[in-house]
């Protein structure tokens, strides 16, 4: 094999920098005509996701694409160079300007999903000839590399665990069938190769037959490729085998999907061609990139100013990490004389972890509920910002833990307080309504807060008391309980990037492609997508409905993470994930919450163990925004227990 190819960092740089640079005046030319249209001083953020698992290769490449055309552009790996990424991992995020970002991406993707593809195809064959007891196989390319990327892709080959064969013609000999015929014959063509080409890294040679295997033995070869022979017809050669094992200076071995044998110093080895053969085989030819996509969590907040999330995702533990931070976790919970509640859109393993440790999994308000009436001094609150301090207004004399305090909402990030307390100026006559997905000071400045699971019952009372509602800040939500109840109500103009995403047009594909799927819509969907639904609820409604629904086949328009809790009390089922507007497109969650999977299992034993990101909520505001909090409870639990609910609704105007 050759070892005159050296992949030095600085190597790679350069390497990387002359691939971009010529795949970016391919591709961008005289100049982004779509990106022309972004305002050149905005700034954008965007995470890269591996839908698949995969060998990530490829940042050199990746990091030359954003930095030439930002050299500010601020890169984070979250999963090293030749790193296992596993199914749905975000692998990076970047921050650039946003017409650089823009233009990038194309051509950063194309590179990372090409060298991963070829990464992880190496690795499998490597992992695959491993489990061989015995086996010292080894792994080699060719030179079947796309024209003008083939350095990159042997790199690919490198990252992946494999071996350089030749570079090219220049560097090795491999006498083929057809320089065999010119030559006139094995043994001629090998005269010819062992006297002209001295410089040569080896020579090798490619025999279809057991006689050409004989020939080539005897005229001195030490490297012979059996080109995709039948493995029964090969072992009739066993002879030659014992003899290259004497000689202990040949190798010799067989193409394609097929095994190759090779003789060093008398100790005989296995290596492959592994992209030649069988499709199946192939390292280099339509290798096939690795599923990615880039997640947009850029927000743009109605009536102010543009905002920018940046959500950073966890690295994903190895089975073995997790299992002893989930032991850690149980012990620290004790411990400290706390609990956990979890939402049912983050991690399965926070979700099943709280289960499993007395706590709970469930909606906005049951955990708020939960965390006050539970006896546990310490609540470790896995969801998002607004959750937590839903806790600690309910609940002041607790101390509330968050695994990051930086995984918000975008509705709480789009209804910033004083925007929207001048909203409520513009409506005195108006009693004022809050989902549940706000800031503390949103809170205090309503009447009202609800979570979707009892905003309908709700409005509807305020409604028959003869109230107008003021509602903030998910349009889609109130659109649809305006629907419901006929409430006269004005909307403030804030989406959930998740449900915001879901296309009527795609989901009546997919229903025509599943005939007799139930469709569960969650309610800040837009309009036309709850038309489509069978059943709207909130997280426990979409439950509910799954567990009582004559159906075997459900499709699910809300968060993807609500699909372990489904899957989890409904073992007979399938649930499939509604389509948003696809991988490709222009979706910025892709039916995840990017600050949802903020949440993990290290972050969790973290907070534990020091007491760090706990949540703290202005003293002098906790009065005022525990009253519609205490409201919506006192609402909920005469309305479970069966009693009158009219005297719960005061005439308050606006608040």
């Amino acid at each position: 094999m050759s070892d005159s190819l050296v992949f030095t960092p600085s190597f790679l740089q350069e390497l990387a920098h002359q691939d971009v640079a010529r795949a970016l005046l391919e591709d961008v030319g005289a100049g982004d005509l779509t990106a022309a249209l972004v305002d050149p001083s905005r700034r954008a953020r965007a995470r890269i996701l591996v839908r698949e698992a995969a060998v990530i290769a490829g940042s050199d490449w990746v990091t030359e694409a954003f930095t030439a055309l930002d050299p500010d552009a601020e890169i984070r790996w979250h999963v090293p160079e030749g790193g296992q990424a596993q199914a749905d991992t975000v692998v990076l995020e970047v921050q650039a300007h946003a017409r650089a970002l823009l233009t990038a991406e194309r051509t950063a993707l194309n590179f990372l999903q090409l060298l991963s593809a070829v990464a992880t195809r190496t690795a499998q064959f490597v992992a695959a000839v491993a489990e061989v007891p015995g086996n010292r196989a080894q792994i080699v390319d060719t030179r079947k590399t796309l024209p003008g990327l083939r350095m990159a892709q042997k790199y690919a080959v490198r990252a992946g665990g494999g071996t350089n064969h030749r570079i090219g013609l220049f560097d090795a000999v491999l006498i083929k069938e057809n320089h065999i015929a010119a030559a006139g014959g094995v043994s001629a063509a090998l005269r010819l190769a062992q006297a002209q080409t001295a410089q040569a890294a080896f020579i090798e040679i490619e025999v279809e037959t057991l006689a050409q295997l004989r020939e080539a033995l005897d005229a001195g070869a030490r490297m012979v490729l059996l080109d995709n022979m039948d493995l029964a017809y090969a072992a009739r050669g066993s002879d030659d085998q014992r003899r290259a094992r004497r000689l202990g200076s040949l190798g010799w071995g067989q193409s394609g999907h097929r095994a190759c044998h090779r003789c060093h110093r008398r100790r005989p080895h296995l290596y492959w061609h592994a992209d030649q053969g069988h499709t199946r085989d192939r390292l280099f030819h339509a290798p096939g990139g690795i599923a990615m996509t880039v997640i947009d969590v850029e927000y743009e907040q109605p009536a102010c100013s543009t905002r920018h999330a940046w959500a950073r995702v966890p690295v994903e533990p190895s089975p073995s990490e997790r299992v002893s931070l989930k032991e850690k976790i149980a012990r620290l919970l004790k411990e400290k004389n706390a609990v956990m509640v979890s939402h049912y859109y983050v991690h399965p393993d926070l979700q099943d972890l709280a289960e499993a440790t007395g706590g709970l999994v469930s909606d906005s308000l049951e955990m708020a509920r939960f965390g006050r009436d539970h006896a546990a001094q310490t609540l470790v609150v896995s969801g998002v910002r607004f959750m937590g301090e839903t806790a600690k207004i309910i609940s002041p004399e607790k101390r509330v833990l968050m695994p990051d305090l930086d995984a918000t909402c975008s509705l709480d990030l789009g209804c910033p307080i004083t925007e929207f307390s001048a909203f409520c100026d513009a409506h005195p006559d108006r009693t004022v309504v809050v989902y549940a997905n706000t800031s503390a000071a949103v809170k205090a400045r309503a009447d009202w807060v609800v979570t979707s699971s009892c905003a309908l019952d709700i409005v509807r009372a305020l409604k028959d008391a003869g109230q107008k509602i003021l509602w903030a800040p998910d349009k889609h939500l109130g659109s649809y309980i305006q629907r419901e109840t006929g409430a006269d109500m004005v909307f403030w103009q804030g989406a959930c990037i998740v449900h915001d995403e879901f296309k009527a047009f795609e989901l009546q594909a997919l229903k025509a492609e599943n005939p007799g799927a139930k469709v569960l819509v969650h309610p800040e969907s837009p309009a036309d997508v709850v038309a489509l639904a069978d059943a709207v609820g909130s997280t426990s409604g979409i439950l509910k409905a799954a567990q009582t629904m004559d159906a075997t086949l459900f499709i699910v328009a809300t968060d993807s993470g609500m699909l372990h809790k489904l899957r989890t009390l409904n073992p007979g089922k399938t649930f499939v994930e509604a389509p948003t507007a696809g991988n490709s497109a222009t979706c910025k969650s892709c039916a995840q919450c990017p600050w949802m999977a903020m949440n993990g299992l290290a972050d969790v034993a973290r907070v534990l163990e020091t007491g760090a990101n706990a949540i703290e909520v202005d003293a002098a505001i906790i009065p005022r925004a525990r009253l519609p909090i205490d409201r919506m409870l006192a609402f909920t639990a005469a309305l479970k227990n069966g009693q009158p609910v009219g005297g719960l609704i005061p005439h308050l105007g606006a608040a």
